[in-house]
């Protein structure tokens, strides 16, 4: 088998519209046995020219939603920062998005109330700004969604979706799809009214392999430490049958000194007795 690289990036830039409703990376599924884990960072790509930012994005592996999971997983994260430090991040990253947007030209009135909704939306707790990935309702048709300041202006780490993953079918690759809005191949009665086809999003999916010689390692030292067990275990069996022995050669002797007072012929005792010290030798004890 080949050696696989430790690690394994697929990245890439989407955009949704009405004739790409839902993307799709793939992934070999050959090395999945030394795969030993997989993580996932996604969010928005706010964008002048896209009209609108990304609305409720969502996310399958291996044709199975994990779209929930990834959000409660973010919200996790966002929760475990300080109120304060949360806030003033996503407020500054806010103001600066709206700085640029000023500088393209846009009405007063229609600035004002943009920064005025962002002001709002920079108080909210992460679980209320992320109940999907992605809202349009988030002032500036959605490029003021939380979706789209996530990893840039908010300091995350990768979502750990190892134990998301489920084999795909035989012969078929590991799969990552991503829909503006419920996949209309992977949901049970799908209408178009559920599409939302609009914004752009990042993907990054990193996976982690074990070297195969470490596993080639690891089943020899299983089976080293196992023979050395069994040894340990015969050697102490063959020591408890020297101790037995031993005792039963000691009686013996006693029995001899015993009885070398009735044999009045001393050769025959001393006879004896080198048979016994031959036995002993023999067996080590």
């Amino acid at each position: 088998m080949p050696r696989p690289a430790e690690q394994c990036v697929l990245e890439a830039d989407f955009r949704f519209h009405a004739l790409a409703l839902e993307h799709a990376l793939y992934l070999p599924s050959d090395n999945l046995p030394l795969l030993k884990g997989a993580y996932l960072t996604v969010y928005g790509l706010p964008q002048i020219d896209s009209g609108r930012g990304a609305h409720d994005v969502h996310l399958y592996l291996n044709r199975r939603d994990i779209t929930t999971y990834v959000r409660d997983q973010l919200v996790s994260q966002l929760d475990a920062m300080d109120a304060r430090d949360f806030s003033h991040l996503y407020a500054d990253a806010l103001r600066r998005w709206l700085d640029y947007r000023a500088a393209f030209g846009v009405l007063p009135e229609w600035l004002d109330a943009q920064k005025a909704q962002a002001n709002d939306l920079s108080q909210r707790r992460p679980a209320v700004l992320l109940q999907m990935l992605g809202d349009r309702s988030d002032g500036d048709h959605g490029h003021l969604s939380l979706f789209n300041f996530l990893y840039r202006d908010l300091p995350l780490s990768p979502v750990d979706i190892t134990s998301q993953l489920t084999p795909p079918d035989k012969g078929r690759p590991l799969e990552l799809s991503l829909s503006s809005g419920p996949s209309h191949r992977l949901t049970e009665h799908w209408t178009p009214e559920q599409s939302t086809a609009q914004g752009a999003i990042r993907i990054d999916f990193l996976f982690t392999y074990s070297d195969p010689l470490d596993i080639e390692f690891a089943a020899l030292r299983d089976d080293i430490t196992n023979s050395l067990r069994d040894a340990g275990s015969r050697l102490a069996s063959i020591a408890a049958t020297q101790r037995v022995l031993q005792t039963r050669l000691d009686t013996m002797v006693a029995r001899v000194d015993d009885c070398s007072q009735a044999i009045g012929d001393a050769a025959l005792v001393d006879a004896i007795r080198q048979a016994v010290d031959d036995i002993k030798r023999a067996l080590h004890v």
